[in-house]
Formats: structure tokens, sequence, C-alpha cells
């Protein structure tokens, strides 16, 4: 049986005002689109997702968040890193990294530094998303600042999913954001890869990417 509702202009100002303003920015998820290469993470949401190889496409611009003026804190997550015959590879990322070139409009990302962090061996996107917000919360990653994307290098010990896919299988590289302590973090995860090459360029990829498209309705 159909009802039929009635409400006051002012309510229904009200009720449509309180729904967007309840709407979590997080919750934003990318748009479908011809060569966006999306997958689902592990609660469900989407991501944008690099493989090494894959075409490039056009990007348009979709009205949303663009970081004009971003800063880029790398993280090693994982015991491992802290060996010292990976010491030269980190120094090489980091600097790649630092040499970053952006679109028309967006400033070089600012370098705010490296840190090693320890992680268990086996990490999905939800664990990875826990790691960083444990560093947040003592200190390890000390800015709270919207501008910042986290570029985070797992280990080689570290074995990691996204939802259902495979690092090297299904990506190299992805980007994807969180709220906690009230602040958006965008972050991008590069699994470790024996050929640093591929490492460099899923880093670099996805970098920009959540430079100009950090929630998802930006340039994609």
């Amino acid at each position: 049986m159909k009802r039929t509702f009635s409400f006051t202009v002012a309510a229904l100002m009200t009720f449509t005002l309180a729904s967007a303003e309840e709407q979590p920015r997080h919750a934003r998820i990318l748009a479908d689109k011809p060569g966006l290469a999306t997958a689902f993470d592990d609660d469900g949401g989407k991501v944008e997702i690099f493989l090494h190889g894959e075409a490039g496409r056009t990007l348009e611009f979709h009205g949303g968040a663009v970081m004009h003026e971003p800063l880029m804190q790398v993280v090693f997550l994982g015991a491992r890193w802290q060996q010292p015959e990976l010491a030269g590879l980190k120094r090489n990322l980091q600097s790649h990294l630092e040499r970053l070139a952006m679109p028309e409009g967006i400033h070089p990302a600012a370098a705010v530094g490296a840190r090693d962090i320890d992680a268990p061996g086996t990490m999905n996107d939800l664990a990875i998303q826990a790691a960083l917000d444990r560093a947040i919360n003592d200190g390890a990653l000390p800015l709270r600042d919207e501008r910042v994307v986290v570029v985070v290098f797992l280990a080689p010990d570290v074995h990691s999913t996204l939802g259902h896919h495979r690092p090297q299988r299904d990506y190299d590289s992805y980007h994807s954001h969180f709220n906690a302590h009230d602040t958006d973090v965008r972050y991008v995860v590069v699994p470790f890869n024996d050929d640093a090459t591929t490492m460099k360029a899923a880093a670099a990829t996805s970098t920009v990417r959540a430079i100009i498209n950090p929630d998802g309705d930006g340039w994609y």
C-alpha cells in the first residue's frame, strides 16, 4: 500500500542539510569511467589501482577535491626495511618521489621526511589503515593535515592484499583514504617488488593520482 507523507519546506530543507552534513567525506567512492582501474577494498569501498603496463587515459575534472599544495610523508612499513642491505633502495625510492613532477597547476609535493614503522607479516588494507592510525596516535606520524599524502612502501616480508586482489597480479600500487583523528588521511600503498623500477613507477603514478583525485571526485 502506498503511503503519502507531507513535509513543510523548512522541515525538508533541515532534513536535506542534516543528511549532507552527516555523510562522511571518507565514504566517497570513485565513479565508473572507461579506463579507470578500480578495486573493492576490505570494507566494500572502491579504490583506484595501478598495474604496471596500464594504458594511459584522458583525465577529466569532476569538480571535486584537488590537493594544490601537497605534502608528502614516506613510510617504510615492515621490519625488513631496517636491514642495512635495503638502505640504498630506501634512499632511491624516497629520492624519486621527492623529484616527482606534478600536473599543471599543482605545486610539487613538499617532502616532510620518512619514517620506519613495524608491521606484521600479513596485512590487508584495513590493517595498513590501522598501522597508520596507530602511528598518528603515538606521534610517529605527527602531521595531521589533509594536505599530506602518506606513501607507504611495504617491506619484502609483508604479504598484503586488497580485498580479493593480490599485488603484482592485480595491482602494483593503489591510493585511498580514511578518516582518523578528525583528519582525512590520504595514502598510497606500494607493495614490495624485486624490480625497483616498477616500484618507483607505481609509487609515482599512485602518488600523483592521490594528489589530483584524493577523495575520488577530482581529476580522473
